[in-house]
């Protein structure tokens, strides 16, 4: 059993799957209003109590790194690191945008083909997003980078054949530029845990576990906290 964490975005979700990457229970919730602290270890309680198991028959956890939200990255890696320390679990992660593209090409109706790239982008604030480039086939052909989208931003990313499907929030700022043919817009992908849990459960022979004592987030970039409000200002 690997109980999985995605708190990257303004999405907070939590999935539990099996050896076989089947989604044994799953609770996620999306709010304006980053509701990380108040959900998340309800809904760890909630998925692990529908699917009868307890924390310690669980065999590893995983946890979205980022980047993304640096207030729910912080929480969603300081709760994993609290089950797996005591438990003596592994901890497993991937990047958000990486699940992006997974969720993509598992997406039926978007019948994702080798010919085909995935650009997943996250808002980033203003007018840079977090982004990455993958095949049709899961592979990255661009490291995850901070970028800010000007109208000829995706000219690099075009080919002579396939599509271009653009994954994530990011998406929804530019959409007006890129309304063109052969780019699929998907602004309401979010990171999922379901994604994150079964691509794990799948593949846990093949990946690495981090070293509890140094994962820490990966926010890309620093934190840069806003002008403080005058409160006393009427």
């Amino acid at each position: 059993m690997l109980l999985a964490l995605e708190t990257s975005t303004k999405t907070c979700s939590v999935a539990l799957a099996d050896d076989a990457g089947r989604i044994l229970s799953e609770r996620r919730e999306r709010s304006e209003q980053y509701i990380h602290s108040e959900k998340l270890h309800l809904f760890m309680q909630a998925v692990l109590r529908e699917a009868g198991v307890k924390p310690k028959q669980l065999s590893a956890v995983a946890v979205g790194r980022g980047p993304g939200s640096y207030t729910g990255l912080r929480i969603g890696v300081a709760a994993a690191k609290g089950l797996c320390w005591p438990l003596g679990l592994p901890l497993y992660s991937a990047t958000s945008l990486f699940l992006l593209a997974q969720a993509g090409r598992e997406e039926s109706s978007l019948k994702v083909n080798a010919e085909d790239r995935l650009l997943p982008m996250l808002d980033a604030r203003r007018q840079e997003v977090y982004l990455a480039g993958y095949d049709g086939q899961g592979r990255e052909i661009a490291p995850v980078q901070a970028r800010i989208m000007e109208p000829h931003s995706l000219q690099e990313w075009r080919q002579p054949t396939g599509r271009l499907i653009l994954l994530g929030d990011g998406v929804a700022k530019f959409r007006q530029w890129y309304q063109q043919d052969k780019v699929l817009l998907k602004p309401h992908f979010d990171p999922q845990a379901a994604t994150l849990a079964s691509y794990i459960s799948r593949n846990r022979s093949l990946l690495q576990a981090e070293d509890l004592a140094y994962f820490e987030p990966f926010y890309l970039k620093d934190f840069m906290a806003g002008k403080p409000r005058d409160l006393l200002r009427r």
